[in-house]
C-alpha cells in the first residue's frame, strides 16, 4: 500500500521521460484536512528518487484521476467515495460520515439535523426546537401555541388548556394570567374574561361569573365589584349594577334586590340609598311611593272640603304605585261588585260604555263597590270604570 499516491500505468525511463507537473494529495491525518499541490517531478540525479515523480504514457504526460483506485487510504471520517477510498467528499448538510472508509453519508435521524459538510455526526434539537424529518440541515422553531421541553425533539407540544405559548422556540408554556383564560389546547394568548365575568386563579380555563349583588364592567377582570349603595344586582354575571328606581331603595353594597320606601316614608328619584320621610302635612299610605300626598284638611280648619279632598285623591292616584279592580263579580247579571286595591273608601260615580269610547253615567258605587245596571243583560258587551268624583 503506498502512502497518500497510488499511481498505475507504464512508467517510462527516467532519462527519456518528459518534465510534467503532478498533482500531489497531501493528508494530514491530525487535523482531518486534505489538500493539493504540484510539484516538478523531474529527478535531482540519475537514478529515481520517490519524492519525485515522473509519469510518462507513449511520450504524452497524464492527470491523476479520482477516486484513486483500490488500495489507496481510505477516506477519514466526514468523507465518503464509492469505494471508501481517497480523496473522498465531505458529507453534505443534513448528512453525516462517523467511521473511516465510508461509501454513502447517513442522513440525520428524526430529531438531528446537521448544519456543516464533512460533519461526524448528528447535533440533537434543542430545547423549542424539533426535526420531523430525517436528514435536515436545521432544527425548526417550535412555532406559536407550541413548545419543545426536551433535547432531540422530533414534534412538538400543544400548550394545554390553561396555558398559552406568544412566540416560536418555546420550551415551556406560560399559564394564563389572572384576569385571563385559555379553554383548549394549542392557544398563542389567554383570553380575557369578558364583561360580566372574571378570573381569580392563574392557569385557568374557564371564567367565572360574577355573582347576583355584584357586576364586573370591564374584560380582563380578576375580581367582581359589589353593586353600589343605591343599585342593585338581581341576577348572576352582569356587566352593570341598575340603579333602585323611584319608590326603591337600596342602603348596602352588594345588594340583588331593592327596598320599597315604606309607608311613611317615599323616593322620588332613582339610585337612592334611603326613603324620604313624609313631611308634615303629608301621608304616603302604602309602600312603594314615590311621593307624599297632601293630607284632606289642608288649611288646617278642621274641615275637610271637596276642593281639599279632590287635591288630595288627584295626589294619590298619580303616585300610587298601584290600583287595580278586584274581585270582579256579577258581570253578565243586573248587579255587579269589585274591589279595589288600595283604594280610598267613599262614594265613585259610575261611568259605562259599549265601545270603550264613548262613556255614559250609570250612578254611585257604594263600598264593597257594588252597583246595579238592569239594561247589562240585554247588551252583548258592556264595560265598566269609576270616575273621582
Amino acid at each position: 500500500m503506498c502512502n497518500g499516491v497510488c499511481l498505475t500505468g507504464t512508467v517510462g525511463t527516467w532519462a527519456e521521460a518528459p518534465t510534467v507537473p503532478v498533482t500531489l494529495l497531501k493528508r494530514n491525518d491530525a487535523v482531518g484536512q486534505i489538500s493539493y499541490e504540484t510539484e516538478d517531478a523531474r529527478p535531482p540525479g540519475s537514478g529515481p528518487d520517490m519524492k519525485h515523480l515522473k509519469t510518462s504514457l507513449a511520450g504524452v504526460a497524464f492527470a491523476l484521476s479520482v477516486p484513486f483506485a483500490s488500495g489507496g487510504d481510505l477516506c477519514p471520517a466526514g468523507y465518503y467515495s464509492p469505494n471508501g477510498l481517497l480523496p473522498g467528499v465531505p458529507a453534505p448538510p443534513g448528512y453525516f460520515v462517523y467511521t473511516t472508509g465510508a461509501t454513502n453519508p447517513t442522513p440525520a435521524s428524526l430529531g438531528t439535523f446537521v448544519n456543516t459538510s464533512g460533519a461526524l455526526f448528528a447535533t440533537l434539537a434543542p430545547p423549542g426546537y424539533y426535526c420531523p424529518v430525517t436528514g435536515m440541515s436545521t432544527a425548526l422553531p417550535a412555532p406559536p401555541g407550541y413548545y419543545v421541553p426536551t433535547l432531540g425533539a422530533s414534534s412538538p407540544t400543544a400548550a394545554p388548556a390553561g396555558t398559552f405559548v406568544s412566540f416560536y422556540g418555546s420550551f415551556a408554556p406560560t399559564p394564563a394570567p389572572g384576569g385571563s383564560y385559555a379553554p383548549v389546547a394549542g392557544l398563542s394568548a389567554a383570553l380575557p374574561a369578558p364583561p360580566g365575568y372574571f378570573v381569580n386563579t392563574t392557569g385557568a380555563v374557564s371564567f367565572t361569573a360574577a355573582p347576583a349583588g355584584s357586576y364586573v364592567a370591564a374584560s380582563g377582570a380578576f375580581l367582581a365589584t359589589p353593586a353600589p349603595a343605591g343599585s342593585y344586582a338581581p341576577v348572576a354575571g352582569m356587566s352593570a349594577a341598575i340603579p333602585a328606581p323611584p319608590g326603591y331603595f337600596v342602603s348596602t353594597l352588594g345588594t340583588a334586590a331593592l327596598t320599597p320606601a315604606p309607608a311613611g316614608s317615599f323616593v322620588p328619584g332613582i339610585g337612592a340609598v334611603a326613603a324620604t320621610p313624609d313631611a308634615p302635612g303629608y301621608f304616603t299610605p302604602i309602600s312603594g311611593m314615590r311621593a307624599a300626598i297632601k293630607a284632606g284638611d289642608l288649611n288646617h280648619d278642621g274641615l275637610v272640603t271637596q276642593s281639599e279632598l279632590n287635591a288630595t285623591l288627584t295626589n294619590y292616584w298619580a303616585n300610587n304605585p298601584w290600583l287595580l279592580l278586584t274581585n270582579l263579580a256579577g258581570l253578565g247579571g243586573t248587579n255587579v261588585s269589585f274591589d279595589l286595591t288600595n283604594g280610598i273608601e267613599g262614594a265613585y260615580s259610575v261611568l259605562y260604555s259599549t265601545d270603550l269610547t264613548n262613556w255614559y253615567g250609570l250612578g254611585t258605587a257604594n263600598p264593597r263597590y257594588s252597583f246595579s245596571d238592569s239594561n247589562a243583560p240585554a247588551i252583548p258587551q258592556r264595560f265598566y270604570r269609576l270616575s273621582w268624583p
